[in-house]
């Protein structure tokens, strides 16, 4: 892992993703079109004021979650359990049992309401005490329905935005007082982002005691298959245009799903779903591949070294869904040899690896 700024390691994996899809595809680079991946979810010229676009790419992700925890079939094995929905607020027992009786301010990396109420529900439940409310995002459109979806759990004058680039987080952006934090990741953060950029930005914000809850969906070598499925859904692909008028155009274009193999320093090649339009040069009457999404689909080993590169963090525990393609993680900061945090005996909810 590498010391290189947030910004310039997100610009890597797009050169990566780039390379990676002229390879598969045989259209000359040239004529790929790739925009930085926060470009999707949010306004450059005026970032704190919601277009109808922005509205809409939040909406959609929302849509996507509530049929997730809706459906009891979402990522069950083949016998119907372990679904996505039971594992989530298993998951939330977990962090439960690692916050032993401390209070907490619950931070989320990429508001999102419905998988968010879902688990501070549980937490709750739980006797967990929450002492606030951080919402870290680029999309001004989070902060309404966030609002509306916490209020009947939390305090109003507890709950809090930053309308911020995840590059340019500090300490003092997710800690409230003396208390620790509860740093969530449940959507594509991790996925859309170089694993060195996420290593860099959480050994900057992340003090002894915070927990880190992160989720992705992970490959395996049998169920790979399964990888592209979530990218077929109605959500993705009215995301893929939204993102593709934005860049090009209200032109005709032809939905594509790409998965590739690349390299991001983790020893091994990692997949990622490259999701993509194209469409006819009007000049040239040449192809011309428009990228609109791209995510890392690391092994479910990869992720925990990935977390586990940032040397004060230890995966304390990890659910994965019955059918294997989504990981929930746990992390710890510990205090380094001069700390004094006492830390929860480790527990752990790992299920095999296998050959996967």
């Amino acid at each position: 892992m590498t010391s290189m700024p947030d910004a310039l390691q997100n610009e890597n994996l797009r050169h990566i993703v780039v390379e990676a899809l002229a390879g598969q595809t045989n259209v000359p680079k040239e004529r790929i079109v790739c925009q930085p991946n926060k470009d999707k979810y949010c306004n450059k010229n005026n970032p704190s004021v919601v277009t109808p676009e922005l509205d809409e790419v939040f909406y959609l992700m929302r849509a996507l979650n509530a049929r997730a925890l809706r459906d009891s079939r979402t990522a069950s094995d083949e016998m119907g359990r372990h679904n996505f929905s039971v594992t989530m607020e298993r998951f939330a027992t977990d962090i439960a049992d690692a916050i032993h009786d401390r209070p907490f301010t619950y931070v989320e990396m990429g508001p999102e309401p419905v998988k968010t109420t879902c688990l501070i529900r549980n937490l709750r439940t739980n006797g967990v005490r929450l002492t606030g409310y951080i919402g870290i995002d680029i999309n001004p459109a989070s902060e309404k329905p966030m609002r509306e979806a916490l209020a009947p759990m939390m305090d109003p004058f507890l709950i809090h935005f930053c309308f911020r680039d995840f590059s340019n987080l500090s300490q003092s952006d997710i800690h409230r007082k003396e208390f620790p934090s509860l740093v969530t990741m449940l959507g594509f953060q991790e996925g859309n982002e170089h694993p060195d950029a996420i290593v860099s930005r959480l050994k900057r914000i992340v003090l002894p005691g915070d927990l880190v809850a992160s989720e992705m969906h992970v490959s395996t070598q049998s169920r790979r298959h399964k990888l592209e499925k979530f990218y077929e859904s109605a959500e993705m692909k009215r995301f893929s245009r939204l993102a593709f008028e934005r860049m090009v155009g209200t032109c005709s274009s032809e939905y594509a799903i790409h998965t590739l193999d690349i390299d991001v320093g983790l020893k091994s090649p990692v997949p990622i779903c490259v999701t993509s339009e194209s469409f006819e040069d009007p000049d040239t009457g040449e192809i011309v591949i428009c990228v609109t999404n791209w995510c890392l689909k690391f092994s479910a080993l990869q992720h925990r070294v990935v977390r586990e590169a940032i040397s004060n963090l230890i995966v304390i525990a990890e659910r994965r869904t019955g059918d294997r393609t989504v990981s929930f993680q746990l992390a710890e900061a510990i205090a380094d040899e001069a700390g004094i945090v006492d830390i929860v005996e480790p527990f752990v909810t790992t299920l095999q690896e296998s050959a996967e």
